[in-house]
């Protein structure tokens, strides 16, 4: 196994390292190898950050919660906590097309067909009372 981290950015283990923070090498959490096998699975950095952080939240979650040692207390929920949120806010990411806007309107085409299609808002997402709201609002213009 292998660890690596580049700075610059200039490949995509590099970037999910950045985004996860696994990107000191004492004490990384996952391998090149299990990064790797993420970005070809999900296809893009996004999916891949969010399962990585998903594996750091099952893997935490299942640890003792808190360990005393002497006059060392550690708590681990902060960090469950952490990896969770950051698993939903890449997964969120991910399901925008890699954070980007996608238009949500086409001509006459029904909007609502066009964006649970499209990578812009996720099929769980449109059932959101928001989304429904605007495309409520969006019929009066």
């Amino acid at each position: 196994m292998s660890f690596s981290y580049d700075n610059t950015l200039s490949n995509d283990v590099s970037i999910v390292r950045f985004l996860i923070q696994d990107n000191i090498e004492i004490g990384h959490y996952l391998e090149d190898e299990e990064i790797q096998y993420l970005l070809t699975d999900r296809g893009n950095i996004y999916s891949a950050a969010a399962d990585a952080c998903f594996s750091l939240y099952t893997r935490f979650s299942q640890s003792l919660t808190v360990a005393e040692v002497d006059d060392i207390r550690i708590e681990t929920k902060d960090r469950i906590k952490h990896y969770k949120d950051l698993y939903n806010q890449f997964k969120k990411k991910a399901s925008t097309g890699n954070g980007k806007i996608v238009p949500v309107f086409i001509g006459g085409a029904d909007r609502t067909e066009f964006v649970k299609e499209s990578r812009g808002i996720s099929q769980s997402n449109i059932e959101d009372e928001d989304v429904r709201r605007f495309f409520d609002m969006e019929r009066y213009y």
